[in-house]
């Protein structure tokens, strides 16, 4: 050791380099951490911000296939009503005349008897009835009132009727599923621009790198959601 007093108060250099040295490459490496988790984030924000957009459009989306489906579901209902009460009042007319047929024929009046079946029978019945008297021993068999045929064709529109309306009610409900689930995705994007947005307000690396990894986390599963549901 020197006892000259300008060396003792300068210092050696030799011995002061390599603490130097290790300072420079600790700064370093925090800086180039810095400029990752900058960088990472400003990824993390540009993704999650086109992704965010892009689940609120098609929410939106969904929800508008959803209110079309309820409206045609509700229309299919009250068409089938409608179409159900006609079949009844048809019902009911065929009933009527062919009480009428039946006398008229018993009565053996020619005129009176063309008049009901050629007047006041109707159309779609008329077949029904020529196909009922045609039968050798169409007394002892059921009235053409009874066939199946007959009735499935009477309620075949209101059946067609309801069986959409059920149809479009299923859409409706998975469109409001789709929906949600685009909600969710949006929520779960959202929370990735929260945490990679205040990362950089924190001074602790560790919290920075924590906040990071948390928004890649949520972009994970963001994705996830979003993988598998149908696109508008």
């Amino acid at each position: 050791m020197s006892n000259d007093p300008v060396e003792v108060l300068q210092g050696d250099p030799q011995e002061e380099a390599p603490d130097l040295s290790r300072y420079q490459n600790f700064q370093a490496s925090i800086d180039t951490y810095l400029r990752f988790i900058d960088i990472t984030a400003a990824i993390l924000l540009a993704i999650a911000t086109v992704a965010t957009a892009w689940c609120a459009y098609q929410s939106s989306r969904w929800s508008g296939v959803q209110a079309t489906a309820f409206a045609q579901a509700s229309g299919a209902r009250i068409e089938s009503n409608s179409s159900f009460n006609l079949a009844l009042a048809a019902i009911n007319y065929d009933t009527m005349t062919f009480i009428e047929w039946l006398n008229a024929r018993q009565t053996s009046d020619a005129e009176l008897f063309k008049y009901v079946n050629e007047s006041l029978v109707r159309e779609d019945f008329q077949p029904y009835l020529d196909q009922w008297v045609k039968a050798s021993d169409y007394e002892e068999l059921p009235t053409p009132l009874e066939s199946d045929a007959y009735i499935n064709d009477l309620l075949a529109p209101t059946i067609d009727l309801q069986v959409q309306s059920a149809e479009k009610f299923e859409e409706a409900t998975e469109a409001n599923q789709t929906s949600d689930d685009y909600v969710l995705a949006t929520v779960l994007f959202a929370s990735v621009l929260f945490f990679a947005g205040i990362s950089g307000k924190f001074e602790r690396l560790r919290v920075q790198g924590a906040l990071v990894l948390m928004a890649i986390a949520m972009l994970g599963l963001g994705a996830f959601q979003v993988a598998g549901l149908p696109i508008q």
